[in-house]
């Protein structure tokens, strides 16, 4: 199957081991990136691979620690005050949405004078912002697309939204090889998500023309693979897999183009509160 590329800002691209071409689309951005991955992955061939990407292309780039309670404030000032003087150029997530959105926070927040606190109580983003570029290892994140970072608040627990600034996220590279990793029950729980998300933003009042297309296209997808007999051998399978990612694209650019809706905001509420940390049952 070929890969499916949107040319809209930012460049959003899926495909079976198109992140191993991470370190082509880097060239343009520049040549000294942070990288925060999940704790997961750092075993598996495919990662190690994509770094491979990078060192043949002359990338630099160093890897943090994996995040141990979510994306809250009090670890992204930590490391904004470990990175600001690092000169790096840019920040790749390779992840669940809590590397996700952290490091989106990361180039948002990474020229502030005001504090993280400052910032997440209402004062205004006024410095230029870092390219960021998401490396997804399951279906992302409904966020993903949006202006608005959910970050977890270190003081009471509770979830706040940043806004960022639009031109922050440069490329979102969506590999189906990642999802091999997940077992079928897990997939269950990617449609579940799916089919909950595209129906909160089909029905929003800010749902347009453009969201319900790609809502519309997105759930004629879901439907095909929700039908295993049509995937019975390796190849068939590998298929479904990029039909599960086309499809989760499509549903997180309608939610950013509406809001959240209820059950959304909910489950990030009991992550923050008890948190639940994605890494413990997502890779």
């Amino acid at each position: 199957m070929t890969d499916l590329i949107f040319k809209i800002s930012p460049n959003i691209i899926s495909g079976s081991f198109v992140s191993l071409r991470l370190g082509q689309f880097l060239k343009q951005l520049g040549n000294r990136f942070l990288i925060i991955a999940s704790s997961n992955i750092k075993d598996f061939d495919l990662y190690k691979k994509l770094l491979q990407s990078l060192d043949e292309n002359e990338i630099k780039y160093f890897v943090a620690e994996s995040l141990t309670d979510g994306a809250d404030t009090k670890t992204l000032s930590e490391t904004l005050n470990f990175i600001k003087d690092s000169y790096i150029q840019g920040v790749i997530a390779i992840g669940t949405s809590d590397e996700i959105n952290f490091s989106k926070a990361i180039c948002a927040l990474i020229n502030e004078k005001s504090s993280v606190y400052d910032i997440i109580d209402g004062n205004n983003l006024n410095s230029k912002n870092l390219p960021f570029i998401a490396i997804p290892t399951n279906i992302g994140d409904n966020f993903l697309f949006s202006e608005f970072i959910p970050i977890i608040d270190s003081r009471s627990g509770k979830i706040k939204l940043l806004k960022s600034q639009e031109t922050v996220t440069k490329i979102v590279l969506f590999d189906s090889e990642f999802l091999k990793t997940s077992d079928e029950k897990l997939k269950k729980l990617f449609y579940l998500k799916l089919i909950s998300c595209g129906f909160e933003s089909y029905i929003s009042q800010k749902s347009n023309f453009f969201s319900e297309m790609f809502i519309e296209k997105a759930f004629k997808l879901l439907g095909m693979i929700l039908h295993p007999e049509k995937f019975e051998n390796s190849s068939q399978s590998n298929l479904q897999d990029e039909i599960l990612v086309q499809s989760s694209i499509m549903i997180f650019l309608s939610s950013a183009m509406t809001i959240s809706g209820f059950s959304d905001i909910l489950s990030k509420n009991f992550n923050s509160r008890f948190k639940i940390n994605q890494n413990n049952s997502f890779l």
